[in-house]
């Protein structure tokens, strides 16, 4: 990793410790189609989260908390900025005729207020093109060595 800091990284990290969150991958993907996964979103002393996520890049094999939690707020934005499954599924390229996509948007209405009951909406999901390119600040997520608090 270079010694560049990125205030993304910086404002996800810091999420992370000032809410006490614990991230982690679970391992069915039972329901789920493509490359969808699930996180385990848990809050120290609170709730405990299952969230879907598109994992296309198969990040969440990886133990890093702060790599993880780009994931659930892109998916948090991403169910905010639709206005119904058909909108949803066609900007994340899925077909919302299939019942697993509509049983996944339905969950979503049911787990994004809760996520953003506790992490609010200033801290960001890296932009879709940093992410796919896999420079700079993604990469610098990527290789980031991170140790919870929790």
């Amino acid at each position: 990793m270079t010694d560049e800091t990125y205030p993304e990284i910086e404002a996800l990290v810091a999420t992370l410790r000032d809410r006490r969150l614990r991230l982690s991958a679970e391992g069915s993907r039972q329901g789920l189609g493509g490359g969808w996964c699930r996180i385990r979103f848990t809050v120290r002393g609170g709730q405990t989260l299952s969230v879907p996520i598109d994992d296309e890049c198969e990040d969440a094999a990886e133990a890093n908390a702060p790599l993880l939690l780009h994931p659930i707020l892109s998916i948090c934005e991403a169910y905010d900025e639709s206005h119904d499954v058909l909108a949803w599924a066609r900007d994340a390229e899925l077909d919302a005729s299939e019942d697993w996509v509509r049983h996944l948007y339905g969950e979503l209405g049911d787990v994004v207020p809760k996520i953003r009951a506790v992490v609010g909406r200033k801290v960001r999901a890296l932009t879709p093109w940093d992410y796919s390119m896999n420079m700079g600040v993604t990469r610098a997520l990527r290789s980031l060595e991170y140790e919870s608090d929790t």
